[in-house]
């Protein structure tokens, strides 16, 4: 495991290491699940985990929807 400071660790200032940063949004968290087969988003630290193959047409539509909630939630 890497030791603070050592290459691939993580640094103090990453916005994951602040425990007031809200959860994502459920409807978010949703569209990523749904639309780009992505399970989560909260932050694994793990390039395997964290950085997803997807298609172009998946981004399209995951923003398409993110957009709609955005407007639907202010009319």
């Amino acid at each position: 495991m890497p030791t603070p400071g050592s290459p691939g660790s993580i640094p103090p200032s990453h916005p994951r290491m602040h425990p007031t940063e809200p959860p994502p949004r459920p409807e978010l968290v949703e569209i990523a699940r749904r639309v780009l087969s992505i399970p989560t988003l909260e932050t694994r630290y793990s390039d395997g985990l964290d950085f997803h193959d997807v298609a172009v047409w998946c981004v399209r539509e995951a923003l398409e929807r993110a957009y709609d909630l955005g407007r639907e939630s202010n009319p």
